[in-house]
């Protein structure tokens, strides 16, 4: 991943982290969840805590590495995993590690479920640099080929994506 990509990462509550819990509300049934690619601490880390059972940040830019290994080391405590406008800033040579990793890691948890989310704006160009990042605002649709190769089902829910591996 360009390093320079976690800029874009700012202290605020992802559109998909609210929808998420706004559905666990609905069904009562609270998840613990994985946060990859988390961002910077704050925002995000007080509302987790506040409306699900337990909060994993994993972040290779924005995050210590003992929080990323504590992170890893407790996914089986999860129950689905969580990636808001990440694959949005990974460029093309780095998708296919990424995806890895997120299926990886959405295999050791107990719902075997991740959520993808990404910015699109049909408004701005694609594949773009942004000051000193790339953003590839495509809709979520384009990562559907890109995620089959890891993951057995994908399902589109209201601005995202539900995978499971």
């Amino acid at each position: 991943m360009n390093p320079a990509s976690s800029k874009s990462a700012n202290d605020q509550v992802p559109a998909l982290h609210k929808r998420i819990a706004l559905e666990s509300a609905w069904s009562r049934e609270t998840p613990s969840v994985f946060d990859f690619g988390a961002g910077v601490a704050g925002k995000v880390d007080k509302y987790c805590q506040e409306h699900f059972t337990s909060y994993f940040p994993y972040d290779p830019f924005n995050r210590d590495e003992r929080t990323n290994a504590n992170s890893l080391l407790n996914t089986h405590e999860c129950d689905v995993v969580l990636c808001a406008n990440v694959l949005n800033v990974v460029e093309d040579q780095h998708l296919v590690d990424v995806t890895s990793l997120l299926s990886e890691i959405t295999c050791h948890t107990k719902d075997r479920r991740l959520y993808i989310s990404v910015y699109w704006n049909n408004k701005l160009p694609v594949d773009r640099q942004v000051g000193d990042y790339f953003q590839r605002n495509r809709p979520l649709s384009w990562y559907i080929p890109h995620l089959k190769p890891w993951f057995a089902s994908i399902k589109k829910g209201y601005n995202y994506l539900v995978c499971f591996p």
